[in-house]
C-alpha cells in the first residue's frame, strides 16, 4: 500500500477506534486512517462517534447511529470531537457528536444507546447459497488476478487488519455485473478486547468498508473503478438489533435501489456466520463520472 501524506500505516484496528479524553465531554485523535481520496476514512469518523457517545452510558448498548460527513478530514491534523447530550432516558440515551479540524467542521453525528428489551421479534432469514468466506479468495488472490488478466498491478487490500472476502468476485471484479448488488464477508484479523463497546465502535468501522461499491457494480467493474468515478460518502446510517464481535465473519449483503443525480444509494443487511440478522445499514454517496 502507498504511504499517503499525512498518515501512517497502521497494522491494528484497535487503536483507530480509540479517543483521547479532554475533559467537559471533548476528545481528540492523532491517529488517523487515510482513504484512497487522501482523506481519513470514513469508517474511522463513525466509530469514533460511537466511541464518543458511549462514554456517556457505559451500560447501555448501541441502537443506532446517523452521520453526515461534511467536509473531507486530512492527515497530519489532530481530529477533535464535541459531544453533547441530547437526551437522558429511562430507556435511551441520545449524544450529539461533532467532528472538527481547526474551524472545518468535518462530520456531524446522532448516536442513540438503550437498554435491553423485549418485544416482538421477526427478522429476514440470511440469503441462501452464499459460500463459506474460508471457500473464497483473499483480496490478495484478487490483485494477482487483475494483475495476470490485465498486466497492471491493482492493491485492494488497503488494510492488513482486516480480512474481506467478496462472494462471487469474478461476477464484477473486470466486468460490470448485471444487478446493483454485493455480498462479502469482512472481520478484524486480531482478537479485539471482549467490551461491547469495542465492538460497536468496530462494526461502525466495517460498515463503511465496501458499502458504496453496490452503487458501481452494475455499471463499471471493481478494476478501473478509481481512474473512473470518484465516490465519497455524503451520509451513513447503522442500526444495531443484536450484539455481534467484529473479529468474526460478518456476511454484508448489500443492494443499491437507485442512483441518480450524481448519487447513489446503499442498502446493507448483516449478518453473523450462523445467519443471524444483528445490524441494518444504509448510506448516500456522490458518484461522479470523471470526464464524461
Amino acid at each position: 500500500m502507498e504511504q499517503l501524506p499525512g498518515f501512517a500505516r497502521h497494522e491494528e484496528l484497535e487503536g483507530l477506534l480509540e479517543l483521547q479524553a479532554l475533559g467537559d465531554d471533548r476528545f481528540h485523535s492523532e491517529r488517523l486512517d487515510g482513504n484512497q481520496n487522501g482523506r481519513v476514512f470514513g469508517g474511522q469518523l463513525l466509530a469514533h462517534a460511537v466511541t464518543a457517545a458511549m462514554v456517556a452510558a457505559p451500560g447501555r448498548h448501541l441502537s443506532s447511529l446517523r452521520l453526515g460527513f461534511l467536509q473531507g478530514a486530512l492527515g497530519g491534523a489532530p481530529l477533535h470531537w464535541q459531544a453533547h447530550t441530547l437526551q437522558q432516558g429511562a430507556r435511551y440515551t441520545t449524544r450529539h457528536l461533532r467532528a472538527t479540524q481547526g474551524e472545518r467542521v468535518i462530520a456531524d453525528a446522532q448516536v442513540t444507546l438503550q437498554e435491553p428489551a423485549q418485544g416482538f421479534e421477526h427478522a429476514d432469514p440470511a440469503p441462501l447459497g452464499v459460500a463459506a468466506p474460508s471457500t473464497l479468495p483473499t483480496l490478495a488472490d484478487l490483485e494477482a488476478r487483475i494483475e495476470a488478466a490485465t498486466g497492471v498491478p491493482y492493491a485492494m487490500q488497503m488494510r492488513p487488519f482486516l480480512d474481506v472476502r467478496l462472494v462471487d468476485a469474478d461476477r464484477f471484479l473486470l466486468q460490470s455485473g448485471p444487478v446493483p448488488q454485493l455480498q462479502y464477508w469482512i472481520k478484524a484479523r486480531d482478537t479485539l478486547p471482549a467490551a461491547a463497546a469495542v465492538h460497536s465502535a468496530a462494526l461502525a468501522y466495517l460498515s463503511d468498508f465496501w458499502l458504496n461499491y453496490a452503487s458501481l457494480v452494475s455499471h463499471i467493474a471493481v478494476q478501473g473503478a478509481r481512474d473512473r468515478v470518484y465516490v465519497s460518502s455524503l451520509n451513513h446510517a447503522l442500526w444495531c438489533y443484536a450484539p455481534c464481535r467484529a473479529d468474526d465473519w460478518l456476511l454484508f449483503d448489500v443492494t443499491s435501489p437507485i442512483a441518480a443525480d450524481g448519487r447513489g444509494l446503499a442498502w446493507a443487511r448483516i449478518h453473523t456466520a450462523d445467519g443471524r440478522l444483528v445490524a441494518c445499514a444504509a448510506q448516500e454517496m456522490v458518484c461522479l463520472v470523471k470526464n464524461p
